[in-house]
């Protein structure tokens, strides 16, 4: 008596059926935007539910108007009520949005939104302050003046595993566009100082700068945004010295040479006895001997505020949910293949 004849499972069906289980298991990782058939507008509670409704930040620029065509930084910045991880969706009434280089985000460039509206490109992790997860790009206000800008922003709060327990948060702000500000700039970086500033559209006056925040108003290569060396100074005005220490980007052209002290040299215990004194030239131990005592010894512990905290990254549940999708294919494939 002849067996029906089985039906055979196609490898490359199996493969496309995980790459399928894997894009439902990622769903909307990567934000959405209204020309992702959401002409009607974004409700990212649709999809997340059952979570705790989280507060939401808009900052633009430094929250006191923007100057006509300046360019500032956007933050949104999420409660991380119902875990680590966030995404958000941002639409603006004028002006340019871009991208920040810090932040995974991506711009809508096509269609009635072109510059307009923003999302993310990965969900965001609670970084630099605890609880709250950001994102920031960059907006160039248009040349119009005393323009009213509108900002209006969802942010999700969730744990990265799925879009139960999870829920999104909404915000709004107006800024106005004014003319720019001045401050007192002594050394002509383009930084001031001081509280007191000119406003005015004409040219901007002599010894003054269109930025503030100097902390060396004497050195033209001491002010924010510069790249902080290894010198004992703080060369970017960000009440740290000589950070990260630990971390890239190096600051030392020697491999393997660490910033302590204002100088490159190599790590705590690794310097091959170098140090000879009472420590026996092994600098292991209490790490003493001729140098003082001024380097840790080599049982020194990195401080945690020594530890770069890189955001944007990518879920774990992102992440993982496509090299298992694939193993479920590969299975069934494997499996056919046996029964042939």
């Amino acid at each position: 008596m002849r067996r029906p004849p089985r039906h055979r499972s196609s490898p490359a069906l199996a493969l496309v059926l995980g790459l399928l289980l894997a894009g439902s298991a990622r769903a909307n990782s990567t934000g959405i935007l209204r020309s992702m058939a959401y002409p009607e507008g974004v409700n990212c509670n649709a999809c997340h539910t059952g979570g705790t409704t989280p507060d939401v930040e808009i900052v633009v620029g430094d929250g006191d108007g923007v100057a006509i065509g300046a360019t500032v930084p956007v933050r949104i910045r999420i409660q991380a009520v119902n875990g680590n991880r966030g995404g958000f969706n941002l639409l603006t009434s004028d002006g340019v949005l871009d991208l920040h280089p810090e932040h995974a985000v991506r711009i809508e460039d096509t269609g009635a939104y072109a510059g307009l509206e923003a999302t993310h490109s990965n969900p965001a992790t609670v970084d630099l302050e605890p609880g709250i997860v950001e994102f920031i790009l960059n907006w160039t206000a248009p040349e119009t003046l005393d323009t009213a800008i509108t900002f209006s922003a969802l942010g999700v709060s969730s744990s990265g595993g799925g879009n139960a327990g999870t829920a999104a948060g909404a915000a709004e702000v107006q800024v106005t566009t004014r003319c720019p500000r001045y401050w007192p700039d002594a050394d002509g970086d383009g930084w001031g100082v001081g509280e007191e500033f000119i406003e005015t559209c004409d040219e901007a006056p002599e010894g003054h700068g269109p930025n503030h925040g100097d902390c060396d108003d004497t050195d033209p290569d001491i002010h924010p945004g510069m790249v902080e060396l290894c010198n004992g100074i703080d060369d970017n005005c960000d009440g740290e010295i000589d950070e990260p220490r630990f971390t890239p980007p190096p600051m030392c052209s020697t491999p393997g040479d660490i910033c302590w002290d204002g100088t490159c040299q190599p790590p705590p215990g690794l310097d091959g006895g170098t140090d000879a004194g009472t420590d026996g030239g092994t600098d292991g131990g209490t790490g003493g001997g001729s140098d003082g005592g001024t380097r840790p010894d080599s049982g020194y512990v990195i401080p945690e505020s020594e530890i770069l905290i890189v955001s944007g990254g990518c879920s774990a549940a992102g992440a993982g949910a496509l090299p298992l999708a694939l193993l479920i294919g590969l299975g069934v494939a494997l499996r056919s293949r046996r029964r042939d």
